[in-house]
C-alpha cells in the first residue's frame, strides 16, 4: 500500500478530528466524557491507535450518531448546534461530571488549592473525602477521579505525600509540610 492510500485507522482519525472540530470540543473534554486520558484521544486522531468496536460505538454515541454512520466518510457531519445538543444529551445520560458542561475544571483546581492551604490535608485523606470537603466548603460537585487527576499534576503533585493502597484502588493524600502541631 502506498503512503498516499488511507488506512481505516487514518480515515477514522480524520473523521473523529472533523467531528470534534465541528462540535468545537477539545480532546481533553472528549476524553473526560469518555473516561479516558487526552493522550489516548490524540493517539486515535494521529492514526496511531486501533480501537475496538465498543470504543467506536461509545465515541459515535457521544456525538449522537450510529457507529456505522460515524465511520462512513461519505456520511455528512451534522451542524455544530445539532452535535452540541447530542453531546449534552450524552453527558447527561452518562452522568459525566457536571463541571464538564459548565467548563468548571479550572474552578475545581482553585477549590482544591484553597483546601491545600488549610489544615484539612494534615492527615491522609482519600480523593472521595477531599471531594466531600469541597462540597461542604465550596458547594461544588466534583468527582473523586477529578480530584485524583488534579492532585497528580504539577504543582500540587510535589506538595503531597501519596500512599498507594496494597489492595483496592484509593490513594490517600497528605501535605508534605503537614504541621504535627495542627493535627
Amino acid at each position: 500500500m502506498s503512503k498516499k492510500e488511507k488506512t481505516a485507522k487514518t480515515e477514522y482519525a480524520e473523521r473523529l478530528r472533523a467531528f470534534r472540530k465541528m462540535a468545537e470540543v477539545s480532546q481533553e473534554n472528549l476524553a473526560k466524557a469518555l473516561a479516558v486520558h487526552q493522550p489516548y484521544i490524540a493517539s486515535i486522531e494521529a492514526g496511531n491507535v486501533s480501537i475496538g468496536i465498543d470504543k467506536l460505538e461509545e465515541i459515535a454515541a457521544y456525538f449522537g450518531i450510529k457507529y456505522y454512520k460515524f465511520a462512513d466518510p461519505e456520511y455528512p457531519i451534522p451542524p455544530k448546534m445539532e452535535l452540541r445538543e447530542n453531546i449534552e444529551k450524552y453527558v447527561r445520560s452518562t452522568q459525566t461530571e457536571p463541571g464538564y458542561l459548565k467548563d468548571e475544571s479550572r474552578t475545581f483546581a482553585k477549590h482544591i488549592d484553597a483546601l491545600l492551604e488549610t489544615d484539612f490535608l494534615n492527615e491522609f485523606k482519600t480523593a472521595k473525602e477531599i471531594a466531600l470537603a469541597c462540597k461542604k466548603r465550596f458547594d461544588v460537585d466534583i468527582e473523586a477521579f477529578r480530584v485524583t487527576d488534579i492532585l497528580s499534576r504539577q504543582p500540587r503533585k510535589n506538595l503531597l505525600d501519596v500512599i498507594k493502597p496494597e489492595t483496592g484502588k484509593f490513594n490517600r493524600y497528605r501535605l508534605k509540610t503537614a504541621n504535627p502541631a495542627k493535627s
